[in-house]
C-alpha cells in the first residue's frame, strides 16, 4: 500500500478534529430587549419576585472553529424562590453592560432557582444549541452558587480564588460557596468559577444563595469559549504521522 502526501495529510486533519471538542461559542450580551417584566423597575431598583418574572437579552455569539459571527437570544426566568427572598433583579452585570447579572435581597436563607435558555430568535421561539464556559463572578462572603450538573461537565476555579466546593451541595447540581468574605474590586472579582458545558446544551438551571443580611447578593454571569487543544499523545501521533509522511515523499522521489 503506498502512502501519498494526500492521504497522509488527511489522516492528521481527520485525527486532529477527532481530538476537540465541538465547537465552541464566545457570547457576549448585546443588550436587555424591553419589556423586563417583572425583574427590574426604571432606575435599575429591585422588585418583589414572582415565579416566571424574566429578562430577555440579545446576544452576539462567535463560532470560535469558523469565526463567523452571528445573532442570537437568552431568556433567564424566575423559577422558583424560598421565603426569605424579598427583591431579586435580573439586568446586566454590576459595572458590566456584557454580562448578566442577578441580585437577590432578603433574609439569611434566602435563594432562587433560575433557568437560562438560549434562543435562535427574537420571537423566543426555535431553542438553540451551544457549547461554552459560563464564568460566574462576584460570590461574596455568605454567598453560595450551583449549576446543574447535566448541562455542566465539571469547575475550574480561577488563580487566588476564594470559593470552595459546597459539600454536601444539592442533588444534580455542582455547588460553589465562598465563606472568605466581600471582593473589594467589583470590576475585578477574585472569587470566578469557570464551568464547562457539555455540548449542545440550550436551557439550564442555577441557584443562587446567600445568608449574609443588611446587603444583597449578586451573581454576574459571563460566557467565553471553551477552546479545546490537543493532548500529548495526539500532539505525539501526529508529529509521527508527519515524520511517516516526509520518509513516504523521499522513498517516492
Amino acid at each position: 500500500m503506498k502512502l501519498t502526501r494526500k492521504a497522509v495529510t488527511t489522516t492528521v486533519f481527520a485525527l486532529a478534529a477527532c481530538s476537540c471538542a465541538n465547537a465552541a461559542f464566545e457570547i457576549n450580551i448585546v443588550g436587555v430587549v424591553p419589556p423586563n417584566v417583572g425583574t427590574v423597575e426604571p432606575g435599575g431598583s429591585v422588585v418583589d419576585p414572582v415565579n416566571g418574572a424574566q429578562a430577555q437579552f440579545e446576544l452576539s455569539l462567535l463560532d470560535t472553529s469558523t469565526m463567523a459571527s452571528s445573532t442570537a437570544y437568552l431568556t433567564v426566568t424566575l423559577d422558583s424562590y424560598t421565603p426569605d427572598l424579598l427583591k431579586h433583579s435580573i439586568t446586566t452585570g454590576q459595572g458590566h453592560s456584557d454580562r448578566v447579572g442577578i441580585l437577590i435581597e432578603g433574609g439569611s436563607e434566602r435563594s432562587a432557582t433560575y433557568t437560562f435558555s438560549f434562543y435562535e430568535d427574537s420571537d423566543f421561539l426555535t431553542p438553540l444549541q451551544l457549547d461554552f464556559v459560563m464564568q460566574v463572578s462576584d460570590i461574596d462572603s455568605s454567598e453560595e452558587f450551583s449549576v446543574s450538573d447535566t448541562e455542566f461537565t465539571g469547575v475550574t476555579l480561577s488563580e487566588g480564588t476564594q470559593l470552595k466546593e459546597l459539600t454536601p451541595g444539592t442533588a444534580g447540581f455542582i455547588g460553589l460557596t465562598n465563606s472568605e468574605g466581600e471582593n473589594p474590586d467589583k470590576a475585578n472579582p477574585q472569587a470566578a468559577a469557570n464551568f464547562s458545558s457539555i455540548a449542545n446544551v440550550s436551557s439550564f438551571q442555577v441557584i443562587v444563595a446567600g445568608s449574609a443580611t443588611g446587603y444583597g447578593s449578586e451573581f454576574q454571569f459571563d460566557f467565553t469559549p471553551d477552546i479545546v487543544v490537543p493532548e500529548p499523545s495526539t500532539y505525539a501521533c501526529l508529529l509521527g504521522l508527519a515524520a511517516l509522511s516526509t520518509v513516504a515523499m523521499r522513498r517516492r522521489k
